[in-house]
């Protein structure tokens, strides 16, 4: 489920959703060439989305993530907290824990990243969810992910702001 959540905040997609650069000179570039309008999030659901990921420079591990997450209640946007390491988080990724993340003993692309672009489809089968989730969670939600080096220079940002999830 964070890789998912990493994977949506890393996105650059055309639509309704608006997905945006935070960072004036990132060496990770995405593009998205598949992401639903919608995310709907209820057991059984899979979700699919395609992207190609640009690395302009070799990225040393670990990565550090730090990701905000906001909902709006009413007119104003709510920080959702790190709880369980899920939230506004922050991680430190290497190629295992990325391979932990995502449940496989091996990833489907390089790790750690080459020089160049790397392209690949992401299906993920929805969890159960907490029904407390489920009755507050749908809504308009901020993702914003900032990733940085292993000396914590930052090497890229990307926000989506807007984007519509029902549960």
């Amino acid at each position: 489920m964070k890789l998912f959540c990493l994977v949506v905040l890393l996105v650059v997609v055309e639509g309704a959703v608006k997905f945006e650069n935070c960072h004036n000179n990132p060496h990770v570039h995405l593009k998205v060439d598949h992401f639903p309008d919608v995310l709907h999030i209820k057991k059984g659901h899979n979700f699919k989305a395609k992207f190609g990921v640009t690395f302009s420079k070799e990225l040393a591990q670990p990565l550090h993530a730090k990701i905000t997450l906001e909902k709006k209640v009413a007119f104003i946007w709510v920080t959702i907290p790190c709880i369980n390491k899920l939230g506004s988080c922050e991680y430190d990724l290497t190629c295992d824990e990325l391979k932990r993340l995502a449940g496989v003993d091996k990833l489907p692309y390089p790790c750690p990243a080459p020089i160049g672009t790397i392209s690949n489809e992401v299906n993920v089968l929805i969890p159960e969810v907490p029904s407390i989730v489920q009755k507050i969670g749908t809504g308009s939600y901020n993702f914003k992910v900032e990733l940085s080096d292993h000396k914590r220079n930052r090497i890229a940002c990307v926000q989506v702001k807007g984007l519509p999830v029902q549960f």
